[in-house]
């Protein structure tokens, strides 16, 4: 995980303010926070998770039997190191999300992890879609459907 921090200014577009201040209350039911220095800031909460929209989600979560990058990566990595070979199973809600790639990139990511680790053959690595494409973007989805070739 190490390798993936980046500076965060580096990633800030124009036209955004960075605000690198103290909140010193937050308001979640007005979308605000106020800050030590720039007084009080709104804002927009765009998606926001709820993981009691599907039944048994959070419960499952809690269990160990579902993995969620939103949620716990570094729990998610733990059960991919215990995971011994079986059906491992992907999605991505038909809804949008704020990472459409999310989700196959932790596909791509365990499926070579398993194959270092040898246990690509005793795996079903299963990435169910409700799309009817792996990616909307057809030339990343040609090239993706090449590296699913590679570890179906």
């Amino acid at each position: 995980m190490e390798k993936t921090y980046r500076y965060e200014a580096d990633f800030i577009p124009d036209g955004v303010t960075w605000i690198t201040d103290k909140p010193i209350a937050i308001a979640p039911e007005l979308n605000r926070v106020d800050t030590e220095n720039n007084g009080s800031v709104t804002y927009d909460p765009g998606l926001v998770y709820n993981l009691l929209m599907i039944a048994g989600l959070e419960e499952a979560l809690k269990k160990g039997v579902v993995c969620s990058n939103y949620v716990d990566p570094t729990y998610n990595w733990k059960q991919l190191q215990a995971f011994k070979g079986g059906n491992v199973v992907f999605t991505q809600p038909s809804t949008p999300i704020k990472c459409g790639g999310a989700s196959q990139k932790a596909m791509y990511l365990a499926a070579d992890y398993l194959r270092r680790k040898g246990l690509a053959d005793q795996s079903n690595i299963i990435f169910a879609t409700p799309g009817s494409v792996i990616f909307v973007v057809k030339i990343i989805a040609d090239t993706l459907m090449k590296v699913l070739a590679d570890i179906v």
